[in-house]
């Protein structure tokens, strides 16, 4: 399914020459914002490659009951990954998937950490819901404070989606993060999509979920305890 959005407008097909490339820190004011742009582009346009890739068209009209979703928050588990220094609980039940971005280590500027899919309910359920976790390596733009990294990305966003709901004052591990949900439509698909993003040291920590617009709610139990277990551990 859909996740996030552009910080500049570029072609999808290039997203993997994009993520190869390095951009350094100049004095300069002009050519830092270049920098910067193209640097935080890979970390949020590349969800929504991904996003699409494992959306299913197919959308349902009806859902279960929510209770459902409440009783999974009683069945979490641990995931440690200490190459990356993050712990956090997500749903026995869920599909877990690692390492699957470009990046080959934790140096990379964007490592697409894990992927959390839910299970699907019956037959007629043709989409799961995920929850994604990357890290931006940001030490080549770096000085850049978290409502610079976060307001960018905002702006570009609003010109393809309808922001709901931003929060500037969340946290994230103890740390202080930008949280927002925002709907749209990608590729004649509807959406609802939450993204948390904060900045520890030289690096970017941004959490997504998304779900159909009629399923977003199902979850938001299980996801609240999955962010709210989220650790940086070093």
């Amino acid at each position: 399914m859909v996740l996030f959005f552009l910080i500049k407008k570029r072609s999808t097909n290039n997203i993997s020459e994009h993520l190869s490339e390095k951009h350094k820190y100049h004095s300069d004011d002009k050519t830092y914002g270049t920098n910067m742009y193209t640097k935080i582009l890979p970390a949020v346009s590349i969800m929504i490659l991904v996003g699409s890739l494992s959306w299913v068209a197919t959308y349902r009209l009806y859902y279960v009951l929510p209770q459902e979703a409440i009783a999974h928050t009683d069945k979490m588990i641990t995931y440690d990954n200490s190459t990356y220094g993050i712990r956090m609980q997500y749903p026995s039940d869920w599909h877990k998937e690692e390492n699957l971005s470009s990046g080959s280590d934790n140096n990379s500027m964007l490592v697409d950490v894990v992927k959390f899919t839910s299970p699907t309910k019956n037959a007629s359920d043709t989409s799961s819901e995920s929850f994604d976790l990357k890290i931006d390596n940001i030490s080549d733009i770096k000085p850049i404070t978290l409502a610079k990294y976060a307001n960018n990305s905002i702006e570009d966003l609003r010109k393809d989606f309808d922001i709901i709901k931003l929060d500037r004052n969340a946290s994230l591990s103890n740390n202080p993060a930008y949280k927002l949900i925002y709907t749209g439509v990608e590729e004649g698909v509807d959406l609802r999509a939450m993204l948390i993003l904060t900045i520890k040291g030289d690096k970017a920590y941004i959490i997504s979920y998304n779900a159909e617009p009629t399923k977003f709610s199902y979850y938001l139990p299980t996801l609240e305890k999955m962010i709210d277990s989220f650790e940086i551990t070093r």
